[in-house]
């Protein structure tokens, strides 16, 4: 009942060398995720930013639409005065909120593309 290593047949005691080289290998450098980030930017900003360019045109579009209805309509009475905006109301937030969603979703998509890639170089594919 004494040390576990030597009731082991073929053991072999492990150095504090290995120990530590193992630990190191486990590691996560955040260097790596930096090279990654930069070598799939132009991925990342087209993912990104389009979508937001998009849903703030659609929404540009649809106060210009309003305007030009408010426009034809000037000859009815109206009741109170419409306030319109070059922007539409809300377009600015709903750009932000799908700016960040494409973002996460460009780097996540850029990690998962850098780990396949990873996978190919090792199986030697």
């Amino acid at each position: 009942m004494g040390n576990s290593q030597s009731d082991t047949p073929n053991s072999q005691p492990v150095s504090t060398n290995d120990l530590e080289e193992s630990h190191f290998e486990d590691e996560i450098n955040l260097i790596d995720y930096f090279r990654v980030v930069w070598k799939w930017k132009s991925l990342i900003l087209l993912g990104s930013v389009s979508p937001a360019l998009i849903v703030a045109l659609k929404g540009y579009l649809n106060s210009y639409i309003k305007r030009i209805k408010n426009g034809i309509s000037v000859s009815a009475p109206v009741s109170e005065n419409p306030k319109i905006s070059s922007i539409a109301k809300g377009t600015a937030k709903k750009s932000t909120i799908v700016f960040a969603v494409a973002l996460m979703m460009s780097v996540f998509a850029a990690f998962l593309l850098e780990g396949f890639k990873q996978n190919k170089m090792r199986n030697g594919k």
